[in-house]
């Protein structure tokens, strides 16, 4: 399933964007686009999944001067305020204002429907008592992040139906990995591993490896494929 994301039509006139130049702009646009297909609400992504590394990673740079470019433009975004650092973590300035969640209305409702089957049918006005409505719509009391009669603590996050898996990698190593099969495809050792490249390359594609499968490999069998060996390749290419 797509995920989207707003933009003003004139945004190229926006007076921050232009004073970070293309290269900014590019890390603000990918900023952008991994906050909202890695689902991160609010535009904070961790500051471990998003760097000026990352980004060079996601748009295939071939060059040095591109990576340096990059991380000029990556403090840029930073200095004017196009993106904020928050301890742990990488934020978009003003998402909510302009990223709005077309889903609140129906998981407001949802919430009101669970706490009014709590309440034992008694109807709920929505309107929480002394508190808020965060971002993911949790009823908070004081800034808790909890309804405060409720007492029970909150159920752990699963993401999703799908079960728990052993490993979890970071998405810049998936990202990654993507890379590591590019490069095994044509600089393999052998003709063997050429061709297992390959077509991990292509099961990749159609449905992509789990975390653990793809930190096996980049632990194992291709983990003579560094970071510097990347960046050479790139460079040459």
């Amino acid at each position: 399933m797509s995920a989207w994301i707003r933009l003003d039509a004139n945004i190229f006139s926006d007076a921050k964007l232009r004073r970070v130049g293309p290269w900014g702009a590019l890390v603000f646009f990918a900023a952008l686009t991994y906050a909202k297909d890695q689902g991160h609400r609010g535009g904070r992504i961790p500051a471990e999944d998003f760097d000026a590394e990352m980004v060079a990673l996601h748009v295939n740079t071939k060059s040095r001067s591109q990576e340096k470019a990059i991380a000029r433009g990556f403090e840029e975004c930073l200095r004017v305020g196009l993106l904020v650092r928050d301890s742990n973590a990488i934020c978009v300035n003003r998402w909510s204002t302009f990223q709005k969640d077309p889903t609140n209305a129906d998981r407001q409702q949802r919430l009101r429907d669970k706490r009014k089957g709590e309440n034992g049918g008694e109807r709920y006005s929505g309107e929480p008592s002394a508190g808020r409505v965060t971002e993911r719509n949790e009823v908070t009391a004081y800034g808790t992040g909890r309804d405060s009669t409720d007492k029970t603590p909150p159920p752990p996050e699963t993401g999703g139906d799908d079960p728990p898996s052993a490993v979890r990698i970071r998405p810049r190593d998936r990202q990654r990995f993507v890379t590591v099969l590019e490069y095994l495809v044509v600089c393999g050792r052998t003709q063997a591993e050429k061709e297992r490249a390959r077509q991990l390359r292509a099961v990749h594609r159609e449905a992509p490896l789990d975390d653990e499968a793809i930190h096996q490999l980049l632990t194992g069998d291709f983990k003579w494929v560094t970071t510097e060996r990347l960046a050479r390749w790139k460079r040459a290419g």
